[in-house]
């Protein structure tokens, strides 16, 4: 995985929340988890 640009950070979880509320998980594709940026705090 790359760094992060400056003033994000990476977040992962094993699963991940449509917006009509289903949760999926990442082993249903073959992954181990969801990475995604989000803002520092």
């Amino acid at each position: 995985m790359s760094p992060p640009p400056r003033g994000k950070r990476w977040v992962c979880r094993p699963w991940k929340t449509l917006p009509d509320g289903t949760r999926i998980f990442a082993r249903q594709y073959g992954k181990r988890a969801f990475c995604w940026l989000v803002d520092d705090e």
